[in-house]
């Protein structure tokens, strides 16, 4: 699981990065940094901050991830 890429694009603007920072602790360049991996089953996907999420786009936590595509060699 991994977070949509219309939700990557609603918070990656430095208001709403910072506000998610605020909600979980941390700083504004560690929100980034996250953003731009959006690593499967990483950091964004635990539920602190999927709720940080929902609460500045008004997105329900439940439609904020998506099933990774898998790829299988054939």
């Amino acid at each position: 699981m991994k977070v949509k890429q219309k939700i990557l694009e609603l918070i990656d603007k430095p208001i709403i990065r910072t506000t998610i920072a605020g909600k979980l602790g941390v700083g504004e360049q560690t929100i980034a940094i996250h953003i731009r991996r959006n690593v499967s089953n990483g950091r964004m996907t635990k539920m602190d901050f999927l709720q940080a999420i929902s609460e500045v786009t008004g997105s329900p936590v439940n439609t904020i991830l998506e099933e990774e595509e898998t790829i299988t060699a054939g």
